[in-house]
């Protein structure tokens, strides 16, 4: 059965880019608010966005991006990973886990572990502020959180303008644009063991 994003076979990009665009430019809105405007502005930027179809794309084609901030540094994940957007909230603490493993957070009842890659990526971390979200990843269902200190705009690149990255952790990143937009491999981040509790792997909990 088709989804309202989804007829005939065909997925509606314009829909999802249009909601996500939405939902991005309610965040950035929300940096300077008026009063009366505030805690409004606050619930809109929360608003779950709407689930984004995988889709292959070829080396030629031309991928959507969510764009987010990591420290000072811009990164992307493409939309075909990114099920939703949503507002970070304190996550229960593992013991023993390592830096770049946040916690756990109940998502719609299910356990979803939270990746924070500024350790990994030689990154500082400050502290969430009302403008950190979590990226939540997956190819089917939701499977990780992603956390950016904001996410602030949707954007395109073709896959054959991508550079392969240079003087950083190459592991999950499929390549680097011309003006120095890291677009990070969401496959490549779903199947890495140090991302989830329970798996063998290096720096995985359990």
């Amino acid at each position: 059965m088709n989804t309202p994003d989804q007829r005939d076979g065909h997925v509606d990009w314009a829909g999802i880019h249009a909601r996500i665009e939405q939902s991005v430019a309610s965040a950035a809105e929300a940096l300077h608010p008026s009063p009366a405007r505030a805690c409004a502005i606050m619930e809109e930027r929360a608003r779950l966005l709407a689930r984004v179809p995988e889709v292959a794309t070829a080396a030629g084609q031309t991928l959507e991006l969510v764009c987010i901030a990591l420290a000072d540094e811009r990164y992307a994940v493409g939309l075909s990973f990114a099920q939703e957007v949503v507002r970070f909230r304190e996550p229960t603490i593992v013991p023993g886990m390592p830096a770049h493993l946040v916690g756990l957070v109940n998502f719609r009842g299910e356990l979803l572990p939270v990746v924070d890659l500024r350790p990994l990526l030689g990154l500082p971390t400050p502290s969430a502020t009302d403008q950190t979200r979590v990226i939540v990843l997956g190819s089917q269902r939701a499977e990780l959180g992603l956390l950016a200190d904001r996410a602030f705009a949707v954007g395109r690149v073709r896959a054959s303008e991508l550079f392969e990255p240079s003087g950083r952790e190459h592991r999950g990143i499929r390549g680097v644009t011309a003006d120095g937009l890291v677009v990070l491999d969401g496959a490549t981040l779903l199947a890495d063991d140090r991302f989830f509790f329970g798996r063998d792997g290096e720096g995985g909990a359990g």
